[in-house]
């Protein structure tokens, strides 16, 4: 059991005694309420794990429970300013003005991808990720024009090493994903999936190195840039973050 920061000591005041006395009691009643918020939290999802239509639906929810309940695993951002990215000396993407759609706007500058056009970056994980779990890579995005029915594709080639390990090419690296635009993207903030980056963060403060590049899409590709505003990842974080400097 943790220790409480309210210590009630021999050499306290009685006046100072029932301060104390009276910290702790509104301490515990807030325990109590955190604690009757979980049960209840968690008995709906219980709940709702029963309504489930199949087995197959309700070993995902039993699944999502216990990922952020019993384990304590909930999910995170590592952002990845693309502002900070290297760009290389040839087929770098362009620095463009933009107002985002805003009609007598302040213009904001765009990262613009035309195909073939990639940069470079690093990756650290968090003390607070889970070992051996995903980056879910994802894309935040706009566009100049809209373009029903055009695509456009990226790649990741991703290379990574725990903490006193050799860097290795990531399974299934490199990744590509495609997307079809339904007309509505400029202007917009716009949210594109790439990839689930197997989970090789063999240790605290892994290190990815990885290169974005915008690829030809399979057919019907889309003329104008792509904006890229942020690339970044989502993964599952522990309450623990690490007990030790260097270690879990």
């Amino acid at each position: 059991m943790k220790q409480s920061i309210i210590q009630v000591k021999e050499q306290d005041t009685p006046k100072e005694r029932a301060r104390k006395l009276n910290d702790l009691a509104k301490l515990f009643d807030n325990r109590i309420t955190v604690l009757e918020n979980l049960l209840r939290k968690q008995a709906e999802e219980i709940e709702e794990i029963n309504e489930g239509d199949d087995i197959g639906d309700r070993l995902s929810k039993i699944e999502d429970l216990l990922i952020s309940t019993k384990f304590k695993k909930r999910w995170d951002d590592i952002q990845v300013s693309i502002s900070t990215a290297r760009t290389p000396a040839a087929n770098a993407p362009t620095w463009r003005t933009y107002n985002y759609g805003i009609g007598g706007g302040i213009a904001y500058p765009a990262l613009g991808f035309d195909t073939n056009d990639y940069v470079d970056y690093f990756i650290q994980t968090s003390h607070s990720q889970q070992l051996n779990t995903i980056l879910e890579k994802h894309l935040h995005y706009t566009l100049p024009s809209d373009s029903a029915g055009d695509r456009f594709q990226f790649q990741l080639d991703v290379i990574a090493a725990g903490i006193g390990e050799d860097f290795a090419v990531v399974a299934g690296s490199p990744f590509a994903a495609e997307h079809l635009l339904t007309g509505v993207e400029s202007g917009r903030h716009n949210y594109f999936d790439i990839v689930d980056i197997p989970g090789v963060n063999t240790t605290v403060s892994t290190n990815y190195i990885v290169r974005l590049t915008r690829i030809a899409a399979t057919v019907n590709d889309y003329a104008p840039e792509v904006y890229v505003i942020f690339d970044d990842c989502h993964y599952l974080k522990d309450d623990n973050g690490s007990r030790q400097e260097h270690t879990k």
